[in-house]
């Protein structure tokens, strides 16, 4: 997969997202890893559209699924359409592909639900704080991660920090598995590994959310 030619599309605005509550400090110490569960990876067509925060509430949707051992599987052409319902998106008109503000999912996700999940809240997490993202992970079933990629990371099979943060842009992933010193977010419909220095570097991961999803 050639990264170069992905797309992103988080308008991230620190201001507008729901603040830290859980740090370090909060949390037990952690499985050394934690598996996968076998739900289907959504692309969300983010490799053409700036969707990528729909993909991860999707992912989301899809990990939920799996761990409550029930069947679907969210088709892109939702998740384009919940892009066009959070922001105006219109398919073919690229002057309307301007990417999403994850506080506006969060909003639209507490008064709609999405593939049978309504979300009953959100938790920030310190971003840099990868115990507690980890445990984040292993009681909630995964993470919604905001992340300021650099160029150098198009060209990365594992994200590690190298250059300059957000020089690529702002995008946000689903992370629901970590295994040793690698974290996994599902990116474009594929593994995408983090290692955890990406997490301690500053200017990387911006933001880091625990969702609670009920079953509407």
């Amino acid at each position: 997969m050639d990264l170069s030619r992905m797309k992103l599309g988080c308008r991230w605005q620190p201001g507008d997202a729901p603040p830290v509550a859980v740090t370090a400090a909060h949390v037990p110490e952690v499985p050394g890893a934690w598996g996968r569960c076998s739900a289907p990876r959504i692309s969300g067509d983010n490799a053409t559209i700036g969707d990528c925060v729909e993909t991860a509430a999707a992912n989301a949707v899809q990990t939920a699924l799996a761990r409550a051992g029930l069947p679907g599987q969210i088709a892109n052409s939702f998740v384009v359409d919940l892009y066009s319902r959070i922001t105006g998106y219109k398919p073919g008109e690229p002057a309307t592909d301007r990417g999403t503000n994850p506080a506006d999912l969060f909003r639209y996700w507490q008064a709609n639900a999405i593939g049978g999940y309504r979300l009953e809240s959100v938790t920030g997490i310190e971003p840099v704080a990868e115990a507690a993202i980890r445990h984040a992970i292993v009681q909630t079933g995964g993470v919604f991660l905001v992340v300021a990629l650099s160029v150098e990371q198009q060209a990365q099979t594992v994200w590690e920090p190298a250059g300059t943060p957000g020089s690529w842009g702002y995008h946000a992933v689903w992370c629901d598995s970590y295994d040793g010193a690698l974290t996994f977010a599902t990116s474009w419909g594929a593994d995408m590994p983090i290692d955890r220095s990406y997490f301690t570097a500053p200017g990387f991961v911006h933001g880091a959310f625990a969702l609670n999803l009920t079953r509407a």
